[in-house]
């Protein structure tokens, strides 16, 4: 028999840890156009975001919200200041945040496995190629890439501090802080520390008492952001602007199972209804409820075989479930078509994952590689066909009648910019249409998109362009031909003897050469509504 030299045996293993981040970024090269992934308003505000820092801003959340904090925008502008402040240096600072969150999660499966090797390579490639909704949002629109990488650090951290770290000062340092930061960044990531918190409080020891103030001193500073605006920060439980009545039990259940679940395993677009692949979608959907089910213990227990799981990693998982669900079905996050509240469930799932198929790996090689390459081609699939038509292409909007693409946009700068470059729209158009003309373009966000003309407060994220625009002496609306809105308005301006011109440029009309100067609020409309 001939014995190769252990470093010929390893290479293949580490070319398999390597190869899934090369995937990663070709995955993402590929996506990533506009072409491909429209770029729309919730992406502009951060792009402006990032934008204004560099001129001198120092916003701590993001334009008109309480819940996202600007930590990824600071970070985004730092190779803005590098490589310039294009779409896809947003986009690529995203893909990298997604890489680290790889990297992490595939060594908290290590530690989870310990004497796994095919288990944790499985987990690492089902991120390099994993469900739609992981990587659907390769833009930074909500904030996908900063809490799959701050949460998959955290799980990481805390379950080293709950061993070799338990003594190490810099590593209580390092936990604070950066919990310190998913705090103000997005509140969601407490799912990822509380577990982590409840473990420490388990195995609480007098003697490591100045190493646990030192990591919550060092929680306060880098959470300083949030606490010096509590009241935006508050508002993430209560805020006026948008009440919540919490949905009955059984229509959250439902949403669980008909929204949350299907986008969650990756056979439904987070953006359509309907499965992508009936008959191809069941089997991927039994793989992991099957892994989901492997994952309890008295179920392993009865197979002599099973891969060791590392208990206390075994706790931990339990608790950010338990305390997903506490946030899932105790809110109206439930009702969120988007399905980003069920992001923390990821590391979860892809360990599951990965342990049945160190299992069948155990039984079967073949078998296991089998399984492994049939969800990965699966999941591979689903994004080459959902950038087949755009619009949609790959996007986080919801409501199909929004869905514009980028295809006119420069038509439409073009045009605005002659008539003198302000005016009114909304939300969907305004910030959009800012970012790309670098803007040259300011619509101030005081029209209705919805058909009941209902006009949210908090659509008016930037308060300097409404004074852009109430300093221009001619205004034009722009509207993307909502029926309702363009009755409105048409009437509103026939009442007040208004004459105007339109022009259609792909889904937008512009209302311009208005014979009378009227504002949004004077047909009642946007402010005051």
């Amino acid at each position: 028999m001939i014995h190769r030299p252990p470093a010929a045996r390893r290479w293949p293993y580490w070319l398999a840890l390597i190869a899934p981040f090369g995937v990663t970024i070709a995955l993402r090269w590929y996506v990533m156009p506009t072409s491909r992934m429209p770029f729309d308003s919730d992406e502009a505000i951060f792009v402006l975001l990032a934008r204004h820092i560099l001129h001198g801003e120092r916003p701590f959340f993001f334009y008109g919200e309480a819940y996202g904090g600007s930590t990824d925008s600071y970070l985004t502008a730092l190779f803005y200041a590098i490589f310039g402040g294009s779409i896809a240096v947003t986009r690529w600072v995203q893909t990298l945040e997604y890489a680290i969150g790889m990297l992490f999660t595939y060594l908290l499966a290590r530690r989870l496995l310990p004497g796994s090797r095919f288990g944790p390579a499985a987990a690492l490639w089902l991120l390099a190629l994993p469900p739609l909704l992981l990587t659907t949002w390769t833009t930074p629109a909500v904030l996908y890439a900063v809490v799959f990488m701050l949460g998959s650090v955290i799980t990481y951290l805390g379950h080293r501090l709950l061993f070799e770290d338990a003594d190490r000062w810099w590593a209580w340092l390092l936990f604070g802080a950066v919990c310190g930061i998913a705090f103000w960044t997005f509140g969601i990531l407490v799912v990822y520390m509380l577990p982590v918190f409840a473990l420490f409080l388990w195995r609480f020891s007098r003697r490591r008492l100045p190493l646990y103030l030192l990591s919550a001193l060092a929680f306060f500073l880098f959470s300083l952001p949030w606490w010096t605006q509590a009241l935006p920060g508050l508002l993430v439980v209560y805020n006026p602007e948008q009440p919540a009545p919490l949905p009955p039990f059984w229509l959250r259940l439902f949403a669980f199972a008909a929204i949350t679940l299907p986008g969650f395993v990756g056979i439904r677009e987070p953006w359509a209804a309907e499965l992508l692949w009936p008959l191809a979608s069941l089997p991927v959907l039994l793989f992991y409820l099957a892994a989901g089910l492997y994952l309890l213990p008295w179920l392993r227990r009865r197979d002599s075989a099973a891969p060791r799981f590392e208990s206390i990693g075994l706790a931990l998982l339990g608790l950010q479930i338990v305390a997903w669900l506490a946030l899932y079905f105790g809110t109206r996050f439930s009702l969120d078509a988007t399905g980003r509240y069920s992001l923390p469930l990821y590391p979860v799932l892809l360990l599951a994952a990965g342990l049945l198929l160190e299992r069948l790996y155990r039984w079967r090689a073949a078998a296991a590689v089998g399984v492994l390459a049939a969800v990965l081609t699966f999941n591979l699939a689903a994004h080459l066909k959902a950038v087949q038509q755009v619009p949609p292409g790959i996007t986080a909007q919801m409501n199909a009648a929004l869905m514009f693409g980028n295809d006119f946009d420069q038509q439409l700068i073009d045009f605005v910019k002659e008539q003198g470059g302000r005016g009114y729209s909304h939300h969907w158009i305004s910030y959009k249409i800012a970012a790309l003309s670098d803007e040259q373009v300011i619509l101030a966000s005081f029209l209705p998109f919805r058909p009941d003309l209902r006009w949210n407060a908090l659509d008016d994220r930037y308060p300097p362009y409404v004074a852009a625009v109430n300093a221009a002496p001619n205004r034009v609306y722009v509207t993307h031909r909502e029926p309702h809105l363009e009755t409105y308005l048409q009437q509103q301006f026939a009442a007040r003897g208004i004459s105007y011109q339109t022009r259609d440029i792909g889904p937008y009309r512009v209302y311009y050469k208005l014979s009378a100067l009227i504002t949004p609020p004077e047909m009642g409309l946007g402010p005051g509504q």
